[in-house]
């Protein structure tokens, strides 16, 4: 007869193959809640082209908005002039504005030296 402890019990493989299943969920489960505990990983991106219109003379701080009056015929007249220059280099109002009011304090320079 041979011996019960030479014969491979069929009931302890099928317990061994539940117990190593069970350990393998375990350690997928840990694994999943050290992925949800820890920080998720952030790629740092380079800053977004900015699309659009560029800046402005109203957000340059080297600008400032003032308020004129002039004859209305002496605007009209101004701006029909202003949209017949044509290309790149045409100057928009206040352009035109700046311009000359740089001129003339390079005058008033002038006349303040003189006196």
């Amino acid at each position: 007869m041979t011996d019960k402890k030479d014969k491979p019990n069929r009931y302890k493989v099928i317990i061994d193959t539940a117990n190593q299943s069970e350990d393998q969920d375990t350690a997928k489960k840990e694994a999943r809640s050290v992925k949800e505990l820890s920080p998720p990983i952030v790629e740092e991106k380079s800053p977004p082209v900015k699309r659009g219109r560029p800046k402005g003379k109203r957000s340059d701080p080297n600008y400032e908005q003032v308020t004129a009056y002039i004859r209305s015929q002496t605007y009209r007249q101004t701006k029909i002039a202003l949209l017949q220059q044509e290309g790149e280099g045409a100057e928009d109002f206040s352009e035109l504005v700046e311009k000359l009011l740089t001129e003339w304090l390079s005058t008033q320079k002038g006349e303040n030296l003189k006196t």
